[in-house]
């Protein structure tokens, strides 16, 4: 190949990577809220109330198989089923949410959201820099909420 067909199939495989990365992590974002929800209350994602969470990851990974499926037809591509996407997503957003340095932040965002009600992006920010720099992690707890 060369010229103006060669800058053509790069490109689309260059984009065609950002567009696969872009969809496993609109997945893996959605299933990282219920995995910090379960790892909060010490209990596990199937009996939270998360049910939309879930299936929006389903019919993410149901997409990603109906496109496989049509791009067999021009080269060896296979996709896994949905459900063992789902497991393996569910698995590395548990370990991400799970490693001290996330949960950290997971916690100085919450606090945010609590006391504010709301989050802008410079409040993000200054949430994930306190954490990460300053080791800040003002933990919530369920009384809070009681009183």
């Amino acid at each position: 190949m060369k010229g103006a067909k060669t800058h053509l199939v790069i490109t689309a495989i260059h984009e065609a990577g950002h567009a696969l990365q872009t969809t496993i992590n609109d997945a893996f974002l959605t299933i990282a809220g219920p995995c910090a929800e379960a790892k909060f209350l010490g209990t596990p994602i199937r009996s939270l109330g998360c049910q939309s969470d879930y299936e929006h990851c389903i019919a993410i990974f149901e997409r990603l198989k109906s496109l496989a499926q049509y791009a067999a037809q021009y080269g060896d591509i296979q996709c896994p089923e949905p459900i063992q996407l789902m497991n393996s997503t569910r698995s590395r957003a548990r370990r991400w949410v799970a490693s001290p340095n996330n949960w950290r932040a997971i916690n100085c965002i919450a606090r945010t959201l609590y006391e504010h009600g709301e989050i802008d992006a410079e409040a993000l920010q200054q949430a994930i820099g306190d954490s990460m720099v300053l080791g800040i992690s003002p933990q919530l707890n369920l009384k809070e909420s009681e009183g």
